[in-house]
């Protein structure tokens, strides 16, 4: 492990959690759910270090840049979900499966 906590690869490992763990993803720029799910783990004083976000930060709703402001501070573990692959290596398609004549 590098002195951040990360191996090489930028894999961060959490080590064993203690106590409750809340696991949700897909905030997609919704910045009101974010908030929603941030005062949920509050109210169930569940910590920043055992909350997980799984991926899929920004797409579809309105606010991406409050949204991922927000999830930056709030000290959640965040992983790369497709949205943020297909935006970091530059793909057009972000792998979501929608049809040809949609958009994701």
């Amino acid at each position: 492990p590098l002195g951040d906590g990360t191996s090489g690869d930028g894999v961060l490992d959490l080590g064993k959690l203690e106590g409750p763990v809340l696991l949700f993803g897909g905030a997609y720029s919704n910045l009101q759910a974010l908030e929603a799910m941030l005062s949920v783990a509050k109210e169930l004083r569940i910590p920043a270090k055992n909350t997980i976000h799984t991926g899929d930060v920004v797409a579809y709703c309105a606010q991406p840049r409050e949204t991922t402001e927000l999830l930056k501070t709030s000290g959640v573990h965040c992983l790369m979900g497709n949205c943020e692959e297909s935006i970091g290596l530059a793909k057009l398609d972000c792998g979501c499966g929608f049809p040809e004549d949609s958009m994701c």
